[in-house]
Order: C-alpha cells, then sequence, then structure tokens
C-alpha cells in the first residue's frame, strides 16, 4: 500500500501529470492524446507516457485504446489539485519572506571596515 501511495503521491508532484489533469477537469468533456498534446504544447512522447502512468493509478481512463481520457474522480481531482495550488502558494510566499529577509540581513550586515596601514614615521 505505501508504495501505491508513494507512487501517486510522485505523479501529483510531477509537473505534466498535473497539467494533464487540469486540461482534463477544465475540459468541457473527454479528450484526446492529441487534444491534450496540442492543449499543452508537450511532445507526443512525454504525454504518453504520463497518461500511461495516471491511468495505472486509475486517475485517468479510456473506454477503448483510441477513445479520449476523462478524469475518474473529477470532485476529488479537482479538489486535489485546488489545495495543491493554495500550498504551492503558501510555499511560494514563505519562500519570498525568507529571501526579503535574508537579503535585509545581508544589507544590514557590513564587513568590518579596515583601517589603511600607517606609512612608516608616520604618527598613529
Amino acid at each position: 500500500m505505501a508504495r501505491a501511495d508513494g507512487k501517486l503521491y510522485d505523479l501529483l508532484a510531477d509537473h505534466v501529470c498535473r497539467l494533464i489533469l487540469a486540461a482534463l477537469v477544465k475540459a468541457s468533456g473527454p479528450l484526446t492524446q492529441q487534444q491534450l498534446i496540442a492543449k499543452l504544447g508537450l511532445s507526443s512522447s512525454t504525454v504518453s507516457r504520463r497518461l500511461g502512468d495516471l491511468e495505472d493509478m486509475g486517475l485517468v481512463e479510456r473506454a477503448s485504446r483510441r477513445a479520449p481520457y476523462r478524469v475518474v474522480y473529477e470532485k476529488q481531482t479537482r479538489d486535489l489539485m485546488a489545495t495543491a495550488l493554495e500550498i504551492a502558494a503558501s510555499a511560494a510566499a514563505r519562500v519570498s519572506l525568507e529571501a526579503d529577509t535574508e537579503a535585509r540581513e545581508l544589507r544590514e550586515t557590513h564587513s568590518p571596515e579596515t583601517k589603511a596601514p600607517t606609512e612608516v614615521g608616520e604618527a598613529a
């Protein structure tokens, strides 16, 4: 079971898989592989491989080998993707805040000023 969960999480973490799922969820009906390729601007081998992975995990299905794809759990997939986007936005905001803080700290941290060495015979 843990292996299947790990594979599922890997697929959901994959950018191409998320693009495919989003396109299928947003579509007014099932989409063929060729429609997905045209819509996403990805190579046919990439889309084919990821569709196969998504189909193996039961996230997408089609009636026959030549039929268009559809999301199996549309509402759950839509909810999951919305939550993932919220998490990504929160993470991006946190990273941005941390980067701003680090940049500010770097600007405020001055390297010790070094005095020019005095010449021989010059009074200090």
